[in-house]
């Protein structure tokens, strides 16, 4: 995926203020008070290319009394040592269920590390990112369920490159909407993409929110106060997308190498404050009888965090 910024697109959040807004993201979907993760909103999940995850960490952590709960998602993984050339995915995801009624997405997002190495021999410049966004709809007649393919893909991160020349940990907020060309969105073309404000030193809480405008053919993207960024498209939107999901999710690319130590990615990052377009009170949005925490027998960190904080 290119990560030129598409000055087009800057400029349309300047000369359509104008226009009706979209629907904001405005009813609460989950602020994570549970101890645990609630069954009746989210789905867990796992993606892993080529064996190149090496940890992930999906629970909500509780023992932060300024902060409160928030849910943390950490991913890290490695490049193939097989070659110099191309690179590896992975990600930690935690998906929204029903992502076919959810227009618009809001949360707050802030990363304690953000890390990814590069290799000598290789020119593909790895990213870490901590993401809110999914796919909105199919550009095509139909579209196959479970595949990606002419899919649209919305979203906005925290962001650092491998080639970053920012302060350790040191993260951007990007956004981009992409049209998919394979089964797994690997391969495709921008729609739009840019960078919104000034760098986020880490452990920085930004609020994140990406809203699909299908009135006015456009999404909507935020970062905390700063001026909406509009970005139009002109393709069909008329089929829901086949690969279908909204999430929060932890990922990275990393450049493969065959260095004796492969280059490695890993982005640690807390989300909090889950909003959404207002939903049917049928779909999934109902507490659901908490079940004992298990981590509260299996470690002694301070209210059953397994990392005692």
């Amino acid at each position: 995926m290119k990560d030129s910024t598409i000055l087009f697109c800057a400029i349309c959040s300047l000369t359509m203020g104008g226009v009706a807004q979209a629907v904001a993201p405005t009813a609460l979907y989950d602020n994570f008070s549970a101890s645990q993760i609630n069954p009746a909103k989210w789905v867990g999940g796992e993606w892993n290319v080529d064996q190149a995850n090496l940890e992930n960490l999906r629970y909500i952590t509780m023992s932060n009394l300024k902060l409160g709960n928030r849910l943390r998602l950490y991913a890290r993984g490695s490049g193939a040592n097989q070659s110099n050339s191309g690179k590896n995915f992975g990600s930690n995801p935690l998906n929204f269920h029903n992502p076919e009624i959810i227009t618009a997405i809001k949360a707050s997002v802030w990363a304690n590390s953000a890390t990814i190495t590069s290799c000598h021999d290789n020119p593909y410049v790895g990213t870490v990112r901590a993401r809110v966004g999914g796919t909105f709809f199919n550009t095509g007649a139909s579209a196959t369920p479970g595949d990606n393919t002419n899919d649209v893909l919305a979203q906005i991160r925290l962001q650092r490159a491998a080639d970053s020349s920012d302060s350790a940990n040191v993260v951007r907020v990007r956004y981009s909407v992409f049209l998919c060309e394979d089964k797994n969105c690997f391969t495709g073309s921008d729609l739009g993409r840019g960078e919104i404000g000034s760098p986020v030193n880490p452990g920085q809480k930004v609020t994140l929110s990406v809203e699909w405008d299908k009135a006015n053919k456009r999404f909507v993207f935020q970062r905390d106060a700063l001026p909406a960024v509009i970005v139009p498209y002109t393709v069909s939107d008329a089929s829901a997308p086949g690969g279908s999901f909204k999430q929060l999710q932890t990922s990275y690319y990393v450049a493969n190498c065959t260095s004796a130590t492969p280059p490695t990615a890993a982005i640690d990052a807390y989300f909090d404050d889950i909003y959404t377009n207002s939903l049917p009170t049928s779909a999934a949005m109902k507490a659901v009888m908490e079940e004992s925490d298990p981590r509260l027998f299996l470690y002694t960190g301070a209210s059953g965090d397994p990392d005692g904080r």
